[in-house]
């Protein structure tokens, strides 16, 4: 006896009912689902993925609830080839992965919403990340820096602008408190004395 498993799940306006359809070829067809009203009424895709026997083929594309496309990704039989696409809900690039024909990462780009780099472009060799990786902030300022080796992280840097910024403050408070200091020890007069001087003759 062979075992079937199911090709393909779709998802019925009733989400309590679904249809299993079997597939023994290598056909191409989609699992589609969709964003739904109150009343259960589609309202847009939420998800179209290809599948060939079982395992995704061809371009797979997410949408938010607006409608707006926010993921596409490209499989070959079950393998991440060609690019990867994100976006954030404002239509900006979010992420961007190219992939080698056999599913190696070769570099990736990430970005804030408002257009700014996040990161650097990681490179990869065969697949594995190898030496330093920076993020930056919305304002493109470093904050971190990650250093890999064969994809495991071996080290750290943090550089945050509020560390720096409270070391500028205490170098600041400590040269006045050492002007005072040196201004205290110049003026010898006791400062509960008031000096009164008066050309008056008496």
């Amino acid at each position: 006896m062979v075992q079937k498993t199911p090709d393909t799940l779709v998802l019925s306006i009733d989400p309590e009912q679904t249809e299993v359809q079997y597939l023994e070829n290598d056909s191409i067809y989609n699992i589609v689902r969709y964003w739904m009203d109150v009343n259960g009424n589609r309202l847009y895709k939420s998800l179209e993925s290809p599948y060939k026997r079982g395992r995704l083929h061809g371009t797979q594309q997410i949408w938010n609830k607006a409608g707006l496309l926010i993921h596409t990704s490209n499989w070959d039989e079950g393998v991440r080839v060609d690019s990867l696409v994100e976006w954030y809900d404002n239509q900006r690039v979010k992420k961007y992965i190219q992939y080698s024909r056999i599913g190696n990462k070769e570099f990736e780009m990430n970005f804030h919403p408002n257009g700014r780099k996040s990161t650097d472009t990681i490179q990869f060799n065969t697949g594995k990340l190898n030496g330093e990786v920076s993020e930056y902030d919305s304002l493109g300022k470093i904050t971190n820096t990650y250093t890999y080796r064969n994809d495991t992280l071996v080290g750290a840097q943090v550089f945050k602008a509020i560390y720096t910024e409270l070391e500028g403050k205490g170098a600041r408070l400590a040269a006045k408190r050492a002007k005072e200091l040196a201004d205290a020890a110049k003026d010898t007069m006791p400062k509960n004395v008031v000096r009164i001087e008066d050309d008056t003759d008496w």
